[in-house]
């Protein structure tokens, strides 16, 4: 049974922070660096799916962005496993961030515009194509949930 909660660098191991460092470099061609993955863990809000002690997926949200609308619940990273998606990680990984923000009326994100698989959830969940302009986005596109 998989397990989702949100953690701090102190309630995770040094083997599942590496882990998290791992994930994050087999998704993305320029991911965050440990650092900055420390400081996100440590000081935005941070949930993660475990399978024991595997670190399956995790996503980190900023719950006082400025990004957009002057003010969001913003979803600053997103990440499961390549051989655990489609599993609905990433779908209840959000949720639980989202049960544990009720009052933020508005959502947002960005989100590659060739992430199909990606988009579809969020679609799912409520999000849409917003009227951002692409071109300050390069291939990302914001989506955002009000």
């Amino acid at each position: 049974m998989f397990q989702y909660r949100k953690i701090t660098m102190d309630s995770i191991t040094q083997a599942q922070f590496r882990q998290i460092v791992e994930i994050a470099a087999e998704a993305d061609e320029d991911p965050f660096t440990e650092a900055m993955l420390e400081d996100c863990i440590e000081n935005l809000y941070t949930v993660a799916c475990l399978d024991g002690d595997t670190v399956l997926g995790y996503v980190v949200v900023n719950p006082n962005s400025k990004k957009y609308f002057g003010g969001c619940l913003y979803i600053v990273d997103i990440i499961v496993r390549h051989e655990n998606r489609r599993q609905g990680i990433g779908e209840k990984m959000l949720k639980t961030v989202l049960s544990a923000f009720p009052q933020s009326s508005k959502l947002a994100l960005d989100v590659e515009i060739n992430n199909a698989g990606a988009i579809a959830l969020y679609q799912k969940l409520g999000f849409r194509k917003t009227d951002i302009p692409t071109e300050n986005l390069g291939e990302y596109m914001a989506m955002a949930k009000e």
